[in-house]
């Protein structure tokens, strides 16, 4: 959604909407992780958000600094760099893109 650029102008409007609603869904999912259990099954959801946020910053679907905000969010630790599977996702992503899978 970031990097596009659609013919119908009032589709910024949505664009915005949706991007301030991330901040309010990434948080429920964090604190939907924290009460998942048992642990091991906790850090396999965090993983997976992990991974979903690299293909979206491999892809730049949104600008970095809103990758960054919502990864140190759902991040254990409060950032990004802790964020297993962040690396992952972008890896794949790039590889994807590349046609070295698929």
């Amino acid at each position: 959604m970031y990097n596009t650029s659609p013919l119908d102008e009032t589709f910024s409007v949505y664009k915005d909407e949706f991007k301030t609603r991330m901040k309010k869904i990434f948080k429920s999912v964090a604190s939907s992780i924290t009460r998942i259990d048992p642990p091991p099954a906790r850090v396999n959801v965090r993983t997976r958000v992990g991974k979903v946020l690299g293909t979206w910053a491999a892809w730049g679907l949104y600008p970095d600094e809103s990758i960054q905000r919502w990864g140190e969010i759902v991040s254990d630790s409060g950032s990004l760099d802790d964020l297993e599977g962040f690396q992952e996702g972008a890896e794949a992503a790039a590889a994807v893109a590349n046609g070295e899978e698929g």
